[in-house]
């Protein structure tokens, strides 16, 4: 998972994974197939208690997910996140922070599949109900900021870019100050979209000055 959802658990479950695997399971390091048959027990649990329906289930269904989307298993990733996405919105409504969070995570998948226009598209739905949910200065509202600036810069349509990443800095500067490790991140992502930019821009040049030399003999 990219600049989404941590991963989220029930407390028995999450105590039992890191009892056996160690506090840093879902950091990249994890076991990811052990982990996954905690979860896959911990949503058989959660069907049979709470429904098939309940935002718990959801939960779990977007967690089984995300060790998908971390091992690149795209297509199972993304089932699950839309079966996640399908109950929230059915027991959340559609303009919830949680709908907005699984959102940003199918986006994330197609951004790292390359699929560009419909990561926009979920983030952009994302961007729209974070706003309205939690407010337009909300540090939720700059990761998906962040999140489409990325991909504009993935693009290479880097002046939409930096605009994006310069209204995340300027919301995440407001919510969480200015020496936040957010912040630097964002001016990070600024630093080398306009390394690219320049890049990009001297390759053009390139052409038409070895054309100008041939023209000039």
């Amino acid at each position: 998972m990219g600049d989404g959802e941590m991963v989220v658990m029930n407390s028995t479950t999450r105590q039992l994974v890191q009892m056996q695997y160690g506090e840093d399971s879902f950091d990249g390091t994890c076991r990811y197939e052990e982990a996954l048959a905690y979860y896959e027990e911990d949503l058989s649990i959660s069907k049979e208690a709470l429904g098939d329906r309940h935002p718990d289930v959801a939960t779990t269904l977007n967690n089984i997910a995300g060790v998908y989307d971390d091992q690149g298993r795209y297509e199972e990733a993304l089932a699950y996140y839309e079966e996640a996405l399908s109950i929230r919105k059915e027991a959340l409504g559609d303009r919830h922070p949680d709908v907005a969070t699984t959102l940003n995570n199918i986006a994330g998948v197609y951004k790292a599949q390359g699929r560009y226009e419909e990561a926009l598209a979920y983030y952009e739905e994302d961007l729209s109900i974070s706003k309205e949910a939690l407010g337009d200065w909300h540090p939720s509202v700059a990761t998906t900021l962040n999140n489409i600036a990325t991909v504009y810069a993935h693009k290479g349509r880097y002046e939409e870019a930096l605009a994006y990443y310069e209204e995340a800095l300027s919301i995440r500067k407001e919510a969480l100050g200015d020496r936040h490790p957010h912040v630097a991140d964002t001016l990070n992502n600024m630093r080398l979209a306009r390394e690219r930019m320049m890049h990009a821009s001297t390759k053009r040049k390139s052409p038409l000055r070895k054309l100008a030399c041939l023209w000039g003999k």
